[in-house]
């Protein structure tokens, strides 16, 4: 292989690996919030769905999906605070 292949698998190594350690606002399936966490694990979605949880008063199901970024007044962050304006893609 030449430097320049190299380089170029290298580049989308790098591009895909920095990608999948963003940050993720999660959606809950019984409640009408997202909480946006540091991370993509299920430890990281276990901890919004505790946020959820302290904020919603009771349990709020299932993530129904995830986006880098919420807007509007039922947003709230990992720490339980509410954000109108999260982005979480770096």
């Amino acid at each position: 292989m030449n430097k320049l292949t190299i380089s170029l698998i290298l580049l989308f190594a790098t591009i895909f690996t920095t990608s999948s350690l963003s940050a993720k606002c999660y959606g809950f399936r019984d409640a009408e919030i997202k909480v946006c966490v540091e991370g993509d694990s299920n430890a990281d979605r276990k901890k919004a769905g505790e946020v959820c949880k302290k904020v919603n008063g009771s349990d709020c199901g299932l993530t129904t999906g995830n986006s880098g970024s919420c807007t509007g007044p039922k947003c709230y962050d990992a720490n339980g605070n509410q954000n109108k304006n999260i982005k979480t893609n770096k």
